[in-house]
């Protein structure tokens, strides 16, 4: 194996190597379109607020409502995958 290919000498991070190399093949290898990069950018947008609004919940409602809520949400799941696995 050449040094050159992927998994050689040179991935490890030679001398000459910068950070900012580094960074830029990682994520040329995980988001390819601006489509995918405005898309996760939406994500981060909408689901930041969401994490907030979520734990003032949280820090605000009775342990036992909180433990119901979420038996509630495994019990609806597990009906789902039963009744996914029927169909």
């Amino acid at each position: 194996m050449s040094s050159a290919e992927p998994g050689g000498a040179d991935a490890a991070g030679a001398a000459g190597d910068k950070p900012a190399g580094r960074w830029q093949r990682f994520t040329s290898a995980i988001v390819r379109t601006e489509n995918e990069l405005s898309f996760i950018k939406g994500l981060g947008i909408v689901a930041l607020p969401g994490a907030f609004l979520a734990k003032t919940f949280v820090e605000r409602m009775p342990v036992h409502m909180h433990t119901a809520i979420l038996d509630a949400v495994v019990l609806l799941g597990g009906v789902f995958l039963v009744y996914g696995a029927l169909r």
